[in-house]
């Protein structure tokens, strides 16, 4: 990959993309005829707004802009093709925080080499899957089978959900399908609802049955159980399928939804907060392909 990346220092060719930000998300130096004959005059706008980041001699230091487009080129990659988004996010945000802090070329001169190379040991050590795992993994949906008889399985549920009237027609608890989720949690039965009909967008909100008896409650509609009823750990809206990160070693496993938005996707990572008790954004990836088939996220 590293070819691919160091292919494109002097700015005379594109990488691919259908937007002029994620060219210079990862090569700020394109140079400003290509970006106007290929994006238009509003990419040197976004040009100038990137190349602000930066010291202002970079683009004059071949050898520096070319380890620049390195790092962003690969770790873009990473991120895209990782099981662990949240995780790298974060590492990546303090290491992209370090270099734009840089006031002068050397500076990033000293610092990228070090920050590529934890880029490549993190590509390298990435699992790697054929195509029919692949698919398994993309297919691990975080909504189950629907739940029979909701009325009577799902006791105590709040009469109202958040936002319920905004987006679902109707905007009764009548006018929800509910569903099991493919993750559990000992002792919390969890369940998925969602709009039979949208009024604009999806409503979506992942609900936890309490016991604050201290027993577990142990199934819906459990006659036995002194379940206080539901909370929301997650509500949501918009088009984007929800999914479950099948390899999260916490409790609660890490969560996103995907959704098309032409040229790639729009991913969005949640993460429980154990202090709030409930999912939130973690993370929001725009993952788009190079022209040589690579994937690349980019950070919102």
């Amino acid at each position: 990959m590293s070819s691919a990346a160091v292919a494109f220092p002097n700015g005379d060719s594109l990488l691919g993309f259908s937007q002029a930000e994620y060219e210079l998300a990862i090569n700020p130096c394109v140079d400003e005829g290509v970006l106007l004959d290929r994006f238009g005059a509003d990419s040197l706008r976004y040009r100038a707004q990137e190349l602000a980041q930066w010291p202002s001699q970079l683009c004059e230091n071949p050898d520096v802009a070319s380890k620049l487009v390195t790092w962003n080129y690969h770790y873009t990659s990473l991120l895209a093709n990782t099981e662990r988004p949240a995780v790298f996010a974060t590492e990546i945000n303090k290491y992209l925080e370090t270099l734009k802090a840089c006031s002068n070329v050397n500076c990033l001169n000293r610092l990228l080499p070090r920050m590529t190379e934890w880029v490549y040991l993190n590509i390298d050590r990435l699992p790697v899957y054929t195509d029919s795992e692949a698919a398994s993994r993309s297919q691990a949906v975080l909504a189950g089978e629907p739940v029979v008889h909701p009325a009577l399985a799902l006791r105590n549920l709040p009469l109202t959900l958040s936002g319920l009237s905004e987006v679902c027609k109707g905007g009764a608890m009548s006018d929800l399908n509910f569903f099991t989720v493919n993750f559990s949690v000992e002792g919390r039965p969890l369940v998925l609802a969602m709009c039979k009909e949208p009024a604009n967008e999806q409503g979506v909100w992942l609900l936890e049955r309490l016991d604050l008896s201290g027993n577990s409650a142990s199934a819906f509609g459990n006659a036995g159980s002194d379940a206080s009823g539901w909370r929301e750990i997650l509500v949501e809206r918009g088009d984007g399928r929800l999914y479950v990160l099948t390899n999260s070693r916490t409790t609660y496993p890490t969560l996103y939804s995907r959704r098309s938005t032409g040229a790639g996707e729009e991913v969005v990572v949640y993460e429980f907060q154990a202090a709030a008790q409930r999912y939130a954004r973690n993370v929001v990836l725009n993952v788009e392909y190079d022209a040589l088939g690579r994937s690349h996220a980019f950070m919102q």
